[in-house]
C-alpha cells in the first residue's frame, strides 16, 4: 500500500535547502490556494520577483526550482513561464529551458522612443488609435 503524503502549497525559502542561487527570496505572496486559477497566482509570483529584481536579467529559471519554491505543478509552472514569456519578461530557448529577459539597447531606444511621442502629443496617439479599432 502506498503511503500518500500531501504536498505542501508553500516551501518558505528558509526551509528550503541552502543553494547558491536566490530565485524567490524576498517575495511575498507565494501562491496559495484561492479563487484566482494557479497559473495566475504563479506568474504574479515570478512577475513581481522579475520586477523587484529578486530574479535578474540573464537568470536561468529551473522548473524543478520553481515547483519546490511555489509548491505547483510543472503543467502549472510551464503556463505561468508561457504567460510571462508572451509579457516579454522571460524568454524560453529550446532546449535550454527558461531565462529572465535581457533588455537589449535597441529595445530600451524603441521603448524610450514610444514614450517620447505619446508624451509629446497624446492627442493625437488617442486619434490615431481609434480610427485603427474603429475603422473610420
Amino acid at each position: 500500500m502506498l503511503n500518500i503524503v500531501p504536498r505542501p502549497t508553500l516551501i518558505p525559502p528558509s526551509s528550503s535547502p541552502a543553494s547558491p542561487r536566490r530565485p524567490l527570496d524576498g517575495v511575498s505572496g507565494v501562491v496559495t490556494r484561492s479563487a484566482a486559477p494557479l497559473r495566475a497566482q504563479a506568474a504574479s509570483v515570478l512577475r513581481e520577483a522579475i520586477l523587484s529584481l529578486s530574479l535578474r536579467e540573464g537568470e536561468r529559471l529551473v522548473e524543478r526550482e520553481l515547483i519546490d519554491r511555489l509548491g505547483v505543478s510543472r503543467t502549472t509552472v510551464r503556463e505561468a513561464l508561457r504567460e510571462l514569456e508572451s509579457e516579454g519578461l522571460v524568454e524560453v530557448i529550446p532546449q535550454r529551458g527558461a531565462v529572465v529577459r535581457t533588455v537589449s539597447p535597441a529595445d530600451a531606444a524603441d521603448l524610450y522612443g514610444a514614450r517620447i511621442a505619446i508624451d509629446r502629443n497624446p492627442h493625437d496617439i488617442d486619434q490615431s488609435f481609434a480610427l485603427t479599432f474603429h475603422g473610420q
